[in-house]
């Protein structure tokens, strides 16, 4: 299998649902890096960097409702500069607007989860995502991996 490292990558402009977040991929008992965000311009500028050093594989959690600036910024940047291109973004929100979803999709997003995260609905979405992501069991926990040619 290859090893290929996996960022998890979380925005949100709530310290709490970060913290939030945090807590829950320490439950799934993950040992990826994960890196955090508060603000879309943040994200941005970080994806925009990672593409020029070569990195192109992140699990984003991209929280829609922020301000000033809101997920879709961050989508249509990804899209429209083509960043991280093998990445698969989540999009969260607590708040079920139906348009600002839509929109997240016509932009590339994957899916979406409600948030409070849980445990039940990281678990749920690696499964789904069974072609491009695989879960390494190691001694202190699990690691996703990108699958070769994912």
């Amino acid at each position: 299998m290859d090893r290929s490292r996996l960022q998890i990558i979380l925005i949100d402009d709530a310290q709490h649902d970060l913290d939030a977040q945090r807590r829950t991929l320490e439950n799934c008992k993950l040992l990826n890096e994960v890196k955090s965000f508060k603000t879309a311009e943040e994200a941005v500028s970080f994806f925009r960097g990672a593409q020029r050093n070569g990195a192109s594989r992140f699990l984003v959690f991209l929280d829609l409702v922020m301000k000033p600036k809101d997920g879709t910024f961050v989508l249509r940047a990804i899209q429209e500069e083509k960043l991280v291109p093998k990445s698969v973004v989540v999009m969260l929100s607590g708040l079920a607007d139906v348009k600002l979803l839509h929109e997240g999709y016509q932009l590339g997003a994957h899916t979406f989860l409600v948030k409070p995260l849980k445990v039940q609905d990281v678990m749920e979405l690696v499964t789904t995502l069974k072609n491009s992501i695989a879960i390494e069991t190691e001694e202190k926990g699990n690691r996703l991996v990108w699958k070769p040619n994912a």
